[in-house]
């Protein structure tokens, strides 16, 4: 189990435009070389990268090339931060009183 306070940076999440297909989550596996490890569930690959996501061959266009999608990879701590955001209340202002 990963620490994900202490790897946030080094635990990426991918969410997938569409569910690949079974044959090419298979043929995107082929790839991942130890200590890495990938999960793919649904329209998400969840991705740990423990030398670092730069160092990896499973690139956000690496695996948008393999499982024919559009994607976009953010790491742990970032997703836990827009979430933070995401969920702050709006401050009143004048500027969005007329929203």
């Amino acid at each position: 189990m990963v620490d994900l306070e202490e790897n946030g940076t080094k635990v990426l999440l991918t969410f997938l435009s569409k569910q690949p297909q079974a044959s090419k989550i298979e043929e995107l596996t082929e790839y991942v070389k130890s200590p890495e490890e990938l999960v793919v569930k649904n329209k998400e690959v969840y991705l740990f990268c423990p030398n670092g996501y730069g160092k990896t061959k499973l690139s956000n266009a690496f695996i948008e090339r393999k499982l024919d999608v559009i994607a976009t990879t953010r790491n742990w701590k970032s997703i836990c931060k827009l979430n933070g955001l995401a969920n702050e209340p709006i401050p009143k202002s004048k500027s969005n009183q007329r929203l």
